[in-house]
């Protein structure tokens, strides 16, 4: 099982209060989530995808290929929750030749 947790930190508020000299106090969000799983894209061609039923071998790592990650939501600043944390992003790698992990 994967465990994560994410914190976020936002002052709500802060800008529309701003105008009557106070400031809104920062507000922290404990998001904990499991089952993370990263989908990492495949193929550019948009009429292959989720055609085959079976787990695709991941290609080779290369320079900003994009991924999404998916997670089950447990539990918000400590309560259980139920919910889906998603995140689309862009893998960069950093090594000095090709294939090499980022």
């Amino acid at each position: 099982m994967i465990y994560r947790e994410m914190l976020a930190v936002a002052g709500l508020f802060g800008s529309a209060l701003s105008g009557f000299g106070q400031t809104a106090p920062a507000v922290i969000l404990s998001v904990n989530i499991e089952n993370v799983v990263i989908y990492q894209q495949d193929s550019g061609d948009a009429t292959k995808f989720a055609t085959i039923p079976t787990i695709v071998p991941p290609p080779p790592i290369r320079n900003f290929a994009p991924v999404i990650w998916i997670a089950d939501i447990v539990a918000v600043n400590g309560k259980p929750a139920k919910g889906t944390w998603t995140v689309r992003g862009t893998i960069v790698s950093r090594g000095t030749a090709p294939g090499d992990p980022p």
